[in-house]
């Protein structure tokens, strides 16, 4: 098999795993009682939770950026052989 087909054969094995582990975490009791226990009708409350997304977004594009920069500058530098 060429590495073309192996690389999508491998990325639809593991979205069909993921897919799985998604419906198994929500069909979870305990995850919709965790969310029928946050009163989401309150504004404050639902404002404490949109910062609460909007900084774990920027937690995450920040180490995506500090990620990239890092292996551009070594891939730069020859430090890493591709």
């Amino acid at each position: 098999m060429s590495s073309p087909v192996i690389n999508l054969a491998v990325s639809l094995g593991a979205m069909q795993g993921l897919l799985y582990w998604v419906h198994i975490y929500y069909t979870c009791s305990w995850t919709s009682s965790v969310a029928r226990r946050i009163p989401f009708e309150d504004p404050e409350i639902l404002n404490y939770v949109r910062i609460a997304y909007v900084v774990s977004q920027v937690i995450v594009l920040s180490v995506y950026f500090y990620v990239s920069t890092a292996v551009s500058i070594l891939s730069i530098c020859k430090c890493i052989v591709f």
